[in-house]
């Protein structure tokens, strides 16, 4: 009686932690799929696939001990394919309708105090539905006057819109029609900064807040006031001094006076700051 109990206790404990496995492997491989990542998608429909087999045949062998018929032991395999399935679907419907896959950004100091520059960014896109047919993104900030925004249609059927919400630049790309899955888009938005207050350094920051395969940051400044000194670290979007982690440290270049650094598949919901001290 205790070895049917502790077999019962095994195989309760095991057949949940393939519930959770399969429910945790079928979603990775609907997002995946959602992402056009076939290879990765079949690599964990594969792995959930296999847990359940595994499982189904620790059942079977144990059938007359949990089971009274073999109804139990197809029914189980089969509410754990329908678990998985049901998971992998959400998690494939709930894939965002573009993924960024490059944005390259260079800023230029124009003066030795600082006090003046201006910023350019090219984004590379790839609608991941069918029914995109509006684009819209957050616009710049500084620490100075924002002038002569910009943004320029690079491949795309869409005209751009430039509109002010809330004192905030933003703007909009609506698609005369809808770019098909996979069709990429590219744009390149600018804008000049005026005015800014005076610092020891200069940096920029990016918020991660969709998607995004590549992020590059370059700073340019005057060759006058190069850097001393470079580093790059990210943090919690919109919390400065929240979970904080160093990066890797950018490059320089052109006598100290070009700073480059980028990331592959910067994490979603952080933000990167790239840095030259002076």
């Amino acid at each position: 009686m205790h070895t049917l109990s502790a077999l019962r206790i095994f195989l309760l404990a095991f057949g949940i932690i393939i519930l959770f496995a399969t429910v945790s492997l079928s979603g990775a491989a609907g997002r995946m799929f959602g992402f056009e990542d076939r290879a990765g998608a079949s690599v964990m429909l594969s792995l959930a696939l296999t847990l359940a087999i595994a499982n189904a045949v620790i059942i079977v062998k144990a059938r007359r001990t949990l089971f009274r018929n073999w109804a139990g032991v197809v029914i189980y395999p089969a509410f754990l394919v329908g678990v998985g399935a049901v998971s992998a679907y959400k998690a494939y419907t709930s894939t965002p309708p573009y993924l960024i896959e490059n944005i390259a950004i260079k800023v230029t100091v124009h003066d030795v105090a600082g006090t003046t520059g201006d910023a350019e960014a090219r984004v590379q896109l790839k609608p991941l539905r069918d029914d995109v047919r509006d684009i819209r993104w957050g616009g710049p900030s500084s620490t100075g006057v924002i002038k002569n925004v910009a943004v320029k249609r690079v491949n795309g059927d869409f005209t751009p819109e430039l509109m002010q919400e809330g004192g905030q630049w933003q703007f909009s790309l609506p698609f005369a029609k809808p770019p098909k899955r996979g069709q990429r888009v590219n744009f390149l938005y600018s804008f000049d900064v005026v005015g800014a207050e005076p610092e020891d350094k200069t940096e920029w920051v990016h918020d991660v807040t969709w998607p995004t395969q590549n992020l590059e940051i370059k700073l340019i400044v005057p060759k006058e006031r190069p850097c001393k000194t470079v580093n790059a670290y990210s943090h919690k979007a919109e919390q400065i001094s929240v979970d904080m982690r160093d990066e890797s440290s950018p490059l320089l270049f052109n006598d100290n006076s070009e700073v480059q650094w980028a990331k592959v598949n910067p994490q979603e919901g952080r933000s990167y700051v790239v840095v030259c001290h002076q």
